[in-house]
């Protein structure tokens, strides 16, 4: 059956669809992988790379794997695509951006149906949030082809309750987050999901809290399968620790209160109070990488000795690394949390949420500690605790390293292996 198996990976933007789809080719079945943007022999993404600059130079180069031929890929809307990535850049949030945005969304899915028809795929791989309006073209003309929706993120609706959770329990300014939930587009957008998944056949997810919500959504446990990204863990060096008078507690992600930002924030302010008197030999460092926005007052109120370096680029993100010595990460919902296994590789213990879909990999006392959601007492009890336990960050710095390790991309292409299986069994069922 696995001869007549076709397979299309199916983006429009990245994520880490380029693993998904090498993962189907090194079993033999990948069809195509289908994006827009992409670094291939003769495309207008490689012939404008002579006008870029800088970081947008940086981007551009990383849109190729090197394991899928020029020959494996097909484009769709590359133009109108780079025209967006180009808007996105200027104004994350601009309505005449997200309208253009859905629009091509629309045409994209268009053509990706029209390829599907036209090639005999029977089994498509999409992503969340992505992938309505080409379920819908499918579901009425293609009702056989198998929809397997790869859920990069928890479900929105599932999310939503997280993130109003929130805004009861946080003491401080929720006016932002208050208002993008509260948003016509918000809830749209949570109605979309809502069809998109009910109209999925199966699912892929990197964490039992992804698993989670979409059980919440009242899917079959037996539709969905796990599998755990994976990290090029030779891509990392370990932290060096140049300063052993010195600790630096870093945060990477958007800098919002949807990431946590606001209780890393407010154990800072609480840690500075004490510092001074208690550890007056002790010097702290605190690093935010990430979009901020300066309006927010939760920003402008920050203390002055949080250091927000906006958004890092890839080579950036090493040196970060390597000036880290604790990761804070509490996310109020993230489907896994690159960031922290990229700190893990390396060698960089972990504070996290229970929250995100990586806290599974997070054992106390080990490679870092588990805390509570919404709880920015429990940040500052695990800052104090490695302050007055500094001595041991080097043995833990050893435990994330080996965690990072057996955290990788051939394991997740078994896991796909594993689910090509099923997808044989209802292919045969056909």
């Amino acid at each position: 059956m696995e001869d007549s198996m076709k397979v299309i990976v199916v983006h429009p933007a990245q994520q880490h669809s380029f693993k998904t789809a090498e993962a189907f080719k090194e079993h033999g079945i990948l069809d195509k992988y289908i994006t827009t943007v992409y670094l291939k022999n003769n495309s207008l993404t490689l012939k404008i790379l002579k006008f870029l600059k800088g970081d947008n130079l940086k981007r551009a180069k990383s849109r190729k794997s090197n394991l899928l031929e020029d020959s494996e890929i097909v484009q769709f809307g590359e133009l109108y695509n780079l025209l967006i990535l180009f808007l996105s850049r200027i104004e994350k949030k601009s309505y005449i951006s997200n309208i253009i945005k859905k629009i091509m969304l629309n045409r994209f899915n268009s053509k990706v149906f029209k390829y599907i028809k036209k090639h005999n795929i029977n089994v498509v791989i999409s992503y969340d949030t992505l992938s309505l309006s080409l379920y819908k073209k499918l579901d009425h003309h293609l009702p056989q082809v198998i929809k397997v929706l790869d859920m990069s993120a928890p479900s929105i609706n599932y999310m939503n309750l997280l993130l109003k959770d929130d805004i009861k329990k946080y003491d401080g300014d929720s006016n932002f987050l208050r208002k993008e939930i509260e948003s016509k587009k918000y809830n749209k957008d949570i109605i979309d999901s809502e069809e998109e998944i009910f109209r999925a056949d199966y699912f892929l997810v990197a964490s039992h809290f992804t698993k989670k919500s979409l059980l919440y959504n009242q899917i079959n446990e037996k539709k969905i399968h796990k599998a755990k990204y994976g990290i090029d863990i030779n891509n990392y060096n370990r932290r060096s620790k140049n300063k052993p008078d010195e600790i630096v507690f870093s945060f990477v992600g958007r800098v919002t209160q949807n990431k946590g930002a606001w209780y890393f924030i407010d154990a800072v302010r609480a840690l500075n109070e004490i510092l001074p008197i208690i550890y007056p030999n002790i010097k702290v460092r605190f690093l935010i990488a990430g979009h901020y926005n300066k309006k927010d007052t939760n920003i402008i109120n920050a203390p002055n000795n949080c250091e927000f370096l906006g958004h890092l680029t890839r080579d950036k993100m090493y040196d970060f690394y390597s000036q880290t010595d604790i990761l804070i990460f509490p996310s109020i919902s993230d489907g896994f949390g690159l960031s922290v296994l990229e700190s893990l590789a390396s060698g960089i213990p972990v504070i996290c949420a229970t929250t995100a879909g990586i806290s599974e990999e997070i054992r106390d006392y080990y490679n870092g500690f588990i805390i509570s959601p919404h709880k920015h007492n429990e940040i500052l009890e695990k800052m104090i605790w490695f302050i007055e336990n500094s001595h041991k960050i080097k043995e833990m710095s050893l435990n994330s390293m080996k965690t990072a390790q057996k955290l990788t991309w051939d394991k997740y292409n078994s896991s796909i292996g594993s689910f090509i299986e099923i997808l044989k069994e209802r292919l045969n069922e056909k």
